[in-house]
């Protein structure tokens, strides 16, 4: 069905309308010839018994486009009656007739009726050079160039005294030497009003050579020769309208932008606007304020903060700078039985001891705080503790007694 019909044709390809061919239809030589300052083309014959059909082509042949060009140009009528003379075998001199179209090669491609071959074997004029695959090529044996500068205007493009001119696919830019008064610069081109034609600056005179080759008069003095083709004003117009219209068709094949909101999209998130580094404190002043304005409007008021509760200071005792600070000075003195008790403890032998204080003798070091100021005062000497000492244990100082001071041995 038609999915085979699709896969056969995807695997295949389409035959038609288009094919694609090798470039050179031409001998490489040929077309290698052909790229000269003589700009020679090349006369393609094929077809059947009862029908010849012709190209004319420069290089390498006809390239896509080349068809185009030649309907809008026009048939000529002159080139298709030397085509009908050479392959129907008049016998005459077909030779200058293919070199006023600047013609050099004649090529037969595979295919055509032998017939055609053996007529130009027997045409006076040309020399076959090579056959190969079916296809056979004829040389033209005469100077054939696409410009040539001929003593008149009735003077053959082939003859001995055309001189040949370099020039191009199109266009000529060269120098030429002075001959005799009425010589004519020849083009193997169809006569336009496109074309013209200047010496060392001055315009030359169009004229029409053989019924349809473009030709110009020149005069007796050599110069600088410019020849160029300039497209009417119409063919340049409809190009230009061409482009504008290919221009508006590739501006409404791109996208267009989007109207219809997605609402299913996420909402961006709203950024708050950036200070800027050199701004100054009016525009800082400005955002601050219209940023407090839309917090206030659509924000939440946060909860107020609970304060941290404050650490309490003990109050410093400044009053106990001014006390004793010694700290064996509220047990007071102890009498010399107590130390015979406690030396008894331990087991050692008691000795007398020759500082032994007045019990009731006032500590120098429990007087009131020293005054480096106050030199030459008097101390005023505290009164001592009970000097009656509280037993709180009923053993003596042991291992696990407690020094009067209250901590353990």
């Amino acid at each position: 069905g038609p999915l085979l019909l699709a896969a056969g044709w995807m695997i295949a390809g389409a035959d038609g309308p288009l094919e694609r061919r090798d470039p050179v239809q031409v001998p490489a030589f040929v077309a290698e010839e052909a790229g000269t300052r003589d700009q020679a083309r090349t006369l393609v014959l094929d077809g059947s018994t009862g029908e010849v059909n012709y190209s004319l082509v420069r290089g390498a042949g006809a390239r896509l486009g080349d068809g185009e060009l030649t309907s809008a140009a026009g048939e000529n009528e002159n080139l298709d009656k030397v085509v009908a003379n050479l392959v129907a075998g008049s016998g005459a001199d077909q030779a200058d007739q293919l070199g006023g179209f600047a013609v050099r090669y004649v090529l037969v491609r595979d295919g055509a009726p032998r017939q055609m071959g053996r007529v130009l074997d027997a045409t006076p004029g040309l020399t076959r050079l090579s056959q190969q695959d079916g296809t056979a090529l004829w040389r033209i044996d005469r100077q054939v160039a696409r410009a040539v500068i001929v003593p008149s205007a009735d003077t053959g493009s082939t003859s001995e005294e055309a001189v040949a001119v370099a020039a191009g696919p199109v266009d000529i830019h060269t120098k030429v030497t002075g001959g005799r008064q009425g010589r004519v610069l020849r083009l193997a081109d169809q006569a336009a009003e496109g074309w013209t034609a200047t010496l060392d600056g001055a315009p030359l005179t169009r004229t029409t050579v053989d019924g349809w080759a473009q030709g110009f008069e020149l005069p007796a003095s050599g110069g600088t020769l410019d020849v160029t083709y300039d497209s009417p004003v119409t063919h340049t117009a409809w190009l230009w309208a061409q482009g504008a219209l290919a221009l508006v068709l590739v501006v409404l094949a791109l996208p267009g932008r989007r109207r219809d909101v997605d609402d299913d999209l996420p909402e961006e998130p709203v950024v708050p606007a950036q200070a800027v580094a050199g701004e100054g404190r009016r525009a800082r002043r400005l955002r601050a304020q219209a940023e407090a304005e839309q917090s206030a409007d659509g924000a939440v008021p946060p909860p107020p903060s609970e304060e941290a509760p404050v650490a309490d200071i003990p109050q410093q005792q400044y009053g106990e700078w001014e006390q004793p600070s010694y700290a064996g000075a509220e047990y007071g003195t102890y009498t010399a039985g107590e130390q015979q008790q406690y030396q008894g403890g331990y087991g050692y032998d008691q000795q007398a001891d020759p500082y032994q204080a007045d019990p009731y003798q006032a500590d120098p070091y429990q007087a009131g705080p020293y005054d480096p100021y106050a030199y030459g005062g008097t101390y005023e000497a505290q009164e001592p503790y009970d000097p009656t000492y509280e037993q709180q244990h009923g053993h003596g100082n042991g291992a696990d007694s407690e020094r009067p001071d209250g901590s353990q041995q």
